[in-house]
């Protein structure tokens, strides 16, 4: 299975640099998904996780101009999140089973609703509030992405 993912990990990081430099945030993670999804990377056997005591895959991606984690996770048993406010960029790609996503609207307050299925994906911004249900059996792909920013003025004021 650690082939198989570093052959993943490889063909999204060879994604990632082609993408033009200058787009950045939740539009960088648009492209990406579409990439992904169009490269059929999602077909991802199952019987691959089965018989193994890991079943969460790390990687860590960092250039000049950003810095991304990409995780590739199956879920055993149900599992739910709540009230998660992201930190980053996130990208989640749904491999196998269903993901159930409710992300709070900040003005009204109230959920929508997004099912996931497998070969579909959403690009959730910074600071989103959301709670997310991950069926039995679940196979997904958490990209996590951060812009770096590059302070080109200078901070100090010069006097003369």
């Amino acid at each position: 299975m650690k082939n198989t993912f570093q052959e993943i990990n490889n063909l999204i990081i060879q994604e990632i640099n082609s993408i033009n430099t200058k787009i950045k945030g939740t539009s960088f993670l648009e492209i990406l998904k579409s990439k992904i999804i169009d490269k059929d990377i999602t077909q991802i056997d199952k019987n691959l996780f089965q018989n193994i005591s890991d079943n969460k895959y790390d990687s860590n991606f960092e250039d000049d101009f950003k810095k991304c984690t990409i995780r590739l996770k199956l879920e055993n048993s149900p599992s739910i999140l709540l009230n998660n406010k992201l930190k980053n960029n996130l990208l989640l790609i749904c491999l196998s089973g269903i993901i159930k996503i409710d992300i709070e609207d900040l003005n009204s307050r109230k959920n929508a609703n997004i099912n996931l299925i497998p070969n579909t994906g959403i690009t959730l911004p910074k600071d989103t509030l959301c709670n997310v249900n991950y069926s039995k059996n679940s196979i997904y792909l958490d990209i996590k992405h951060n812009d770096k920013t590059l302070n080109i003025e200078n901070l100090k004021d010069n006097t003369i």
